[in-house]
């Protein structure tokens, strides 16, 4: 379990890495626009060793969906059952069936090479499903304002440093503390945005009963790219999202994965 948690981390890392990098070229050249984290799949399989690139990139997903499960499920971490920690644990499991469709997703583009694969709206296919359901209305609306709240407190774990509680530094200078103090504030407030503007998507989608106005991470980019200062605030956000992706790596190095229950 250590092993697949911490090759998830990294993997995670790599494509908000390459996820910040395009978004900085969508934010410089105005004839290319931002891909969300599907997108950056897709553009990974087509590099050269692109198929085998995207194999360990499904193998480090299918790692981090199932430790995130194993986090929910077993709660190794001690949450207690208080509200608290039981929305903590309902997160966790969300976070697992959000990457494990990524894994399934990267799975299909490792094993089949055709277009008709591509699902990058996945978000308006079950929102629709959503709103056909009884009070699936207030359903998605609901969801909306959960998203809106995880981003949040995104920018509360950001703002405080509560991070670093989950890192083992045993020995390391003050210097270096700071700094991924530093990285993690910065790439957690980033995320934190666009994950904001994902949930203001939804709630969209739920008053207007129009699932096609629900988004995910591809369309909050491209929405911060043409509002107003779009191209400075998506250059901030792709900064951001760099830092993300590094505060990833550095978690896939030093964060405690307790497998003990």
């Amino acid at each position: 379990m250590k092993v697949l948690a911490r090759l998830g981390y990294f993997v995670k890392g790599m494509v908000y890495i390459t996820l910040g990098v395009l978004t900085a070229k969508a934010a410089i050249l105005v004839t290319i626009h931002p891909p969300g984290t599907r997108g950056v799949l897709e553009m990974i399989g087509e590099d050269l060793f692109g198929q085998v690139t995207l194999a360990i990139t499904a193998a480090g997903l299918f790692g981090y969906a199932l430790w995130q499960g194993f986090r929910a499920t077993v709660n190794p971490e001690r949450y207690p059952r208080t509200l608290k920690g039981v929305a903590k644990r309902l997160g966790l499991l969300l976070s697992a069936g959000a990457y494990a469709s990524l894994t399934y997703f990267a799975t299909v583009l490792v094993l089949f090479d055709s277009p008709d694969r591509q699902n990058l709206n996945a978000e308006d296919d079950w929102t629709e499903w959503l709103l056909s359901l009884p009070f699936g209305q207030l359903l998605v609306g609901l969801g909306g304002l959960v998203v809106v709240a995880v981003a949040l407190n995104l920018c509360y774990v950001a703002y405080s440093g509560m991070f670093m509680k989950r890192l083992e530094l045993v020995g390391g200078h003050e210097t270096q503390r700071r700094l991924i103090t530093t990285i993690g504030r910065l790439g957690i407030a980033a995320r934190g945005l666009v994950i904001g503007i994902v949930g203001i998507f939804f709630i969209q989608a739920a008053w207007d009963f129009s699932p096609e106005r629900a988004g995910g991470l591809r369309e909050a980019l491209r929405a911060v790219e043409n509002g107003p200062y779009g191209q400075w605030l998506l250059s901030f956000i792709a900064v951001g999202l760099v830092a993300f992706g590094l505060y990833e790596l550095l978690r896939s190095r030093y964060r405690r994965i307790p497998v003990d229950t």
